[in-house]
């Protein structure tokens, strides 16, 4: 029973991990579109 639990915590560890990377490549791919669109904006307007 306690191997399984440590299994579960790991599994956990590795998800949570996983679900971060993910969240952050999101965020940094937001974060650049956002940045690309605004610097086109900065140069259609000069």
């Amino acid at each position: 029973m306690r191997k399984v639990h440590v299994d579960l915590k790991i599994l956990y560890l590795k998800v949570l991990k996983l679900y971060r990377k993910i969240m952050t490549g999101i965020e940094n791919t937001f974060n650049t579109n956002i940045l690309q669109k605004s610097t086109a904006v900065k140069l259609w307007y000069l």
